[in-house]
């Protein structure tokens, strides 16, 4: 099966808090999802915001008071790093999971996640177990 992705907005790298997504293996370590399609996932918890699949969000950054263009929707798989080289990838908080900004998936716009449409996060969480590794190569 083939989707349609976004990734990191910097290209392809494992050095942490660069907005690079990261490279080699992998394994999906959790699935997270919402209670219903398109529903805002903040820090891994579904909350009570819903957005639709290229709708802009209006959500605050209580940290830096700047608006989050772009929303953790529908549900994700947490990823967690095999190899030497992307051993942060979990502390990096790197996901595939579903977006607000399905009109840019194709192209580099992430801040390091993996972003597919919603109803491809659907179907990777229905299909895809805890366990399962991945490869991502540049």
């Amino acid at each position: 099966k083939e989707f349609k992705v976004s990734t990191g907005f910097l290209g392809f790298a494992n050095t942490g808090d660069s907005g690079s997504t990261g490279t080699g293996l992998m394994k999906v370590s959790n699935k997270i999802q919402g209670t219903k399609e398109y529903q805002v996932i903040i820090n891994k918890v579904p909350s009570k915001i819903t957005l639709g699949s290229n709708m802009p969000s209006t959500r605050k950054d209580p940290k830096t008071g700047k608006t989050h263009d772009a929303e953790v929707l529908t549900g994700l798989l947490e990823l967690e790093g095999l190899e030497q080289c992307n051993k942060n990838i979990f502390q990096r908080n790197i996901y595939i999971h579903g977006t607000n900004k399905e009109n840019e998936l194709g192209a580099k716009h992430s801040n390091g996640c993996i972003r597919v449409s919603n109803d491809s996060i659907l179907y990777l969480l229905n299909s895809i177990p805890i366990g399962t590794k991945l490869y991502v190569k540049p």
